[in-house]
């Protein structure tokens, strides 16, 4: 086993390794809870007490660097090197997660808005909107994921971005209200509207979760009640970020590390798995857009959000089912990711790699498919990676589902 390393041997590592370090940089790691703390100890043959950090703090160290590219600051470091696995300090990683929510610029808004709003949910939620009617971040690749599935119309984005934001304030939103209190000027007549359920279920593209078929059946075999899956994570605190630091508080560090694998799978490997099935069977099949859109932007605080939600998952009653689909999601990493390397290469033939496409390959011309297949049997010899993903379909059930 080895011994464990001392600070000069661990700066003189990393350096060699090709990032900066010295004593002040590696004090600031450990002080900020990063890497382990040394384990003062005699060394043989060494006159006095030198600081020898324990086994695998190398590797630590190594990793922490790396990430370290990707984080702004040491709140957004000890989330991403926690989120990875790795070795954290939790008396300093629970100030991380609660800032980076807590201190988020969209929080920090719904705070203000609930209190100048004297605690009523809709006047916070109106309050909320009048602000973002001027700054609203149209370039987000969700905001127009949205608009697009509402066919552009920002007045049925205001309806369902209401909805939510009454939710999140802990009020109950009039699931079926069609009256919009005004009457058409040309005609006299009482107008209505498309209600906040129909837009919510429009802009979740529920429709399409319960019809688009690949091969494999529908994603959604019934209809969800959107207000009664939605009042249940409203009750639970899903959308209290209010004072979303208690719920992080009272987890333990154990519980916190199991939270984090509930969700890190959702956040790290399904964005991949709808883009793999867009790539084969089009933009925002069964409503998947969303996941590849949410992939584009994660960023801690999505991190630290999705953490919250994990500590809560338990309570809204679907444990069982979500474990089940994050363990089928782990499995069918590999295949995914095999999927669109096959796609890119061979865009023209991407309708011809789905469950039901391999059958239509019989309808090309025996040339052209011949020609394929042997094209597609060159490229995995010269890629055996993506072929040892493709062979994990052994993974998949005889109906073709995860």
């Amino acid at each position: 086993m080895p011994e464990g390393l001392t600070g000069t041997q661990l700066i003189a590592a990393a350096r060699r390794a090709g990032y900066k370090m010295d004593e002040h940089k590696l004090k600031r790691l450990r002080d900020g809870g990063l890497i382990p703390r040394p384990d003062p100890r005699p060394k043989s043959g060494t006159v006095g007490i030198p600081q020898i950090y324990p086994p695998g703090t190398l590797e630590q160290l190594l990793a922490v660097c790396e990430l370290r590219k990707q984080a702004w600051n040491f709140d957004e470091l000890r989330v991403l090197v926690w989120w990875k696995g790795r070795w954290i300090d939790h008396t300093r990683l629970r100030p991380s997660l609660k800032a980076l929510i807590e201190e988020h610029d969209g929080v920090k808004l719904l705070r203000a808005a609930y209190e100048e709003a004297d605690g009523d949910p809709f006047e916070a939620a109106h309050r909320v909107l009048e602000r973002q009617v001027d700054d609203g971040d149209e370039r987000h690749p969700i905001v127009r994921l949205f608009l697009r599935r509402l066919g552009g119309n920002r007045a049925d984005l205001y309806t369902v971005t209401y909805t939510w934001l009454v939710l999140a304030f802990g009020g109950e939103p009039e699931w079926d209200s069609t009256d919009v209190g005004l009457d058409d000027p040309a005609t006299g007549k009482h107008l209505v509207e498309a209600s906040p359920r129909e837009l919510v279920e429009r802009v979740m593209e529920i429709d399409r979760a319960l019809s688009d078929d690949a091969g494999w059946g529908p994603f959604l075999r019934e209809r969800p009640d959107v207000a009664v899956d939605f009042a249940r994570l409203r009750d639970v605190g899903a959308f209290n970020l209010l004072s979303p630091g208690a719920v992080i508080d009272a987890a333990s560090d154990a519980e916190l590390d199991v939270a984090r694998d509930r969700v890190s799978v959702f956040v790290d490997m399904l964005p991949v798995a709808a883009k793999a099935i867009e790539a084969m069977l089009g933009r925002d099949f069964a409503g998947l857009g969303f996941f590849r859109a949410a992939g584009q932007r994660t960023t801690a605080f999505l991190r630290a959000l999705m953490a919250r939600y994990g500590l809560l998952l338990p309570q809204v009653g679907e444990e069982t089912a979500v474990s089940e689909l994050a363990a089928a999601l782990a499995t069918n990493h590999p295949i995914f990711c095999a999927v669109l390397e096959i796609t890119g290469a061979f865009p023209g033939y991407r309708k011809y790699l789905t469950p039901k496409g391999i059958k239509q390959l019989e309808t090309l011309a025996a040339e052209e498919r011949q020609h394929f297949q042997a094209q597609l049997v060159k490229y995995l010899a010269d890629h055996p990676d993506v072929a040892r993903g493709l062979q994990s379909t052994e993974s998949v059930d005889g109906e073709g589902k995860m």
